[in-house]
């Protein structure tokens, strides 16, 4: 519903909280994978790298028959013509260590 009302950065915080609870849902990893693609081509590396995830979970999980699971291949395969590995290597250590982080401050803020 976020993604509808353009509210991309509601939606974000809300799917990185879920990221950060369990890290093995396609679904968590598709929408912010989307919810990058959509908002343009200076969010398309972030989409590539959450896609990216998205797949790797559903090897790893063994799921192959999901609908969207079409999509993101559909959505990898465009993004990786327009955009050297090495970008987009550069972007998951950012936003992994953007997503450690969070993790570590909220960690300090309960203690």
């Amino acid at each position: 519903m976020l993604l509808e009302l353009e509210m991309f950065d509601q939606a974000t915080n809300i799917l990185d909280g879920l990221v950060e609870d369990d890290d093995e849902v396609i679904e968590v990893w598709y929408i912010l994978g989307w919810l990058n693609y959509i908002q343009g081509d200076e969010y398309k590396l972030n989409a590539h790298y959450y896609l990216k995830k998205a797949k790797e979970v559903s090897v790893k999980l063994g799921i192959d028959d999901l609908d969207y699971i079409s999509h993101i291949d559909e959505l990898l395969k465009e993004l990786e013509e327009a955009f050297p590995p090495e970008l987009e290597e550069e972007v998951g250590e950012e936003l992994n260590s953007d997503i450690s982080s969070d993790s570590e401050d909220e960690n300090k803020m309960e203690t």
